[in-house]
């Protein structure tokens, strides 16, 4: 159920693109869905036990309900007829291949309906290390997935139908929806080459990606196509100071590849990785006084909703008018047993004790404080977490 509506009329102008699958009349409506990090995992390995506990306790996500929010998010998608999915990233709890599998199952729902799915690798889903099983206080090492496997996962719903792909990274390009001079580049800018005992969190885009994007965009310009990109880390800080406070959320040297991204033609990036829903806008002056100007849609993740229930977005480009307007939409009913308590309530609760006790580590960890400075002080860093998570946040 929709539970309100963030509308963005974007003026995207002469930006260049990326293009389509589908069949759609020329000149109509393009309607797809973004939603990211489902951190979808396979309960066959193992939802109990004080190993288990421990990880939940550590990183707040609802892994037990995973599938089944999913599960309801495909239904819903299927109910809304989009085109197309773009999906930003983290597409597993840790990078387990039967997680993968588990998660290409719900894909070929949706791909049986005529809906294409695009996603981008997250910093959990490649080369993780710690791809487990959990038995009672044990945890134990599955089989995680390569790069190698990923395009293979995918070979059929975006590196098959892929008109460029990097031969450096995962990225890739796809043409959505036929006709429309819309394409999609998929950028990875994840750092899953440098991983050792934990996934690397933060991201970046190699110089080698960087040169082929400019090649793409180069191509994408001379056949005068629209590009939206997606990506899972931030190509822009979504509040001051996020690169200081929260580095690892943004891409590095932002500053400066996100203006590269936007003289390219790259002016609208769908992305995820801060579990957070928000927009935010950049743009830079040229010499000859004309401006250039980058857009960042983050999208929250399915399995951290905050007090409404697990987001997603759809999208509607109209090419003739040169708009997207952007809705919020949030999965407040699922198949699983809440205890009688609605959905997102449950999942409200469920989050606001998991972020409380991080918040205190947090404090003590990072920052230095003494233990009691940060009990006191928890709640109100708590509640500034939960209020970036649900978007369009108004500070008190």
């Amino acid at each position: 159920m929709k539970r309100w509506i963030l509308l963005l009329m974007v003026a995207i102008g002469s930006m260049t693109g990326i293009a389509g699958a589908t069949d759609t009349v020329p000149g109509s409506e393009i309607r797809f869905a973004v939603f990211s990090d489902p951190h979808v995992y396979d309960s066959r390995l193992g939802t109990t036990g004080a190993a288990f506990e421990q990880y939940l306790a550590e990183d707040r996500k609802m892994i037990r309900e995973s599938e089944a929010i999913l599960a309801a998010t495909v239904d819903r998608l299927i109910e809304e007829d989009v085109d197309f999915v773009l999906v930003p990233g983290d597409l597993t709890k840790d990078g387990e291949l039967d997680s993968h599998l588990l998660f290409q199952q719900y894909v070929q729902i949706l791909e049986d309906q005529g809906i294409a799915v695009f996603p981008i690798c997250g910093n959990h889903d490649i080369n993780n290390p710690v791809a487990f099983t959990y038995d009672g206080e044990d945890t134990m090492p599955v089989k995680n997935t390569t790069p190698l496997a990923f395009r293979l996962l995918h070979r059929n719903n975006a590196y098959g139908r892929a008109i460029y792909k990097d031969l450096w990274s995962l990225s890739y390009v796809v043409e959505p929806v036929e006709d429309q001079d819309l394409w999609i580049v998929a950028i990875d800018s994840c750092k899953y080459r440098q991983n050792d005992e934990y996934p690397e969190t933060d991201g970046a885009i190699s110089w080698a990606t960087l040169r082929w994007l400019k090649g793409v965009m180069a191509d994408a310009a001379a056949q005068g196509k629209t590009v939206f990109a997606i990506m899972h880390h931030g190509a822009l800080e979504h509040f001051p100071t996020q690169s200081l406070i929260f580095d690892e959320y943004v891409i590095d040297n932002w500053r400066i590849v996100s203006k590269q991204l936007a003289e390219m033609g790259i002016n609208v990036v769908f992305t995820g990785h801060f579990h957070a829903q928000d927009m935010v806008g950049k743009s830079w002056t040229n010499d000859d006084g004309s401006e250039t100007f980058l857009f960042d849609i983050e999208t929250g993740s399915l399995v951290s909703p905050p007090e409404f229930g697990s987001p997603y977005r759809l999208v509607t480009y109209r090419p003739d008018a040169h708009t997207l307007s952007i809705e919020t939409h949030h999965i407040t009913e699922i198949d699983y047993d809440t205890g009688g308590v609605p959905f997102p309530e449950y999942a409200s609760a469920y989050l606001d004790d998991g972020i409380l006790g991080i918040s205190t580590s947090m404090l003590t960890e990072m920052f230095g404080l003494s233990e009691g400075d940060a009990v006191e002080l928890a709640p109100y860093t708590t509640k500034a977490l939960l209020a970036h998570y649900k978007g369009d946040e108004q500070i008190d």
